[in-house]
């Protein structure tokens, strides 16, 4: 996988790497910031696929897997 930015990495690794970064901020994934958060993370992800037509689905993806990652 390459996600533009750093090295190739095989899905996995990049995957496993980005569940560990997203555990350590489980406590402000899930706490009073939490939506504030949601937002960054989904206008990063936006900017970074400024084609995208459906920018409101990445919002939701984000919400998604960021409540998924804080409930664990």
């Amino acid at each position: 996988m390459h996600g533009g930015r750093g090295q190739a990495a095989p899905v996995r690794a990049a995957v496993d790497e980005q569940k560990v970064n997203l555990t350590e901020l489980k406590s402000e994934l899930a706490g009073a910031e939490a939506a504030s958060h949601h937002r960054k993370i989904a206008e990063l992800a936006s900017a970074e696929f400024p084609g995208y037509e459906l920018a409101y689905m990445i919002e939701y993806g984000v919400y998604g897997l960021a409540n998924a990652v804080a409930s664990e």
